[in-house]
């Protein structure tokens, strides 16, 4: 599917974009992924024409793009708007599998760190080496496998053009 980006509602977000990092802490514009807003709508466009929710979340979208800096300020907005965009991350991830930069390499290495420490424990209680070389070995083992494995996944995630921050062929 061909979308051209310059006739689209992308264009109005991302003017709302760049004229509220004016009114925000520079800290707070990577704190809070205010890029992560556009970077959504790019995906989201891709798919808008199919999918009911992504229809709705242009309006998300574009409602976050004009009030983020007056959201920034307090607590309770800052909540709303995280909930908010994490709802748009989250529909992109489960209905159209995109994922955020680093989605698989986080989970895979928590995987392999759990792994690990699960068969560091099994090779302790075996009596097969002392608690400590144990864990070290397997916990490290279990946190490079994961981290290769997740690094490969991301990697055919980003071939794809399905990776959140990176930019679309169109």
């Amino acid at each position: 599917m061909i979308v051209n980006l310059s006739d689209s509602w992308i264009v109005q977000l991302h003017q709302n974009i760049l004229q509220g990092k004016e009114k925000i802490n520079q800290r707070d514009i990577s704190f809070f992924n205010i890029d992560m807003i556009e970077q959504a709508a790019r995906h989201t466009v891709l798919h808008i024409e199919n999918c009911q929710q992504c229809k709705a979340n242009k309006d998300i979208l574009l409602q976050l793009s004009r009030e983020f800096p007056e959201k920034l300020n307090t607590i309770s907005g800052r909540r709303e708007f995280s909930r908010r965009l994490d709802t748009v991350i989250k529909h992109l991830r489960q209905a159209h599998g995109i994922y955020p930069k680093g989605y698989f390499t986080g989970l895979y290495t928590f995987s392999g760190v759990i792994l690990g420490g699960f068969v560091g424990w099994i090779a302790e209680e075996l009596h097969l080496l002392s608690m400590y070389a144990a864990m070290v070995t397997f916990l490290g083992l279990g946190f490079i496998a994961g981290w290769i494995w997740g690094q490969i996944k991301d990697g055919k995630i980003t071939k794809a053009g399905k990776r959140l921050d990176s930019e679309l062929k169109l």
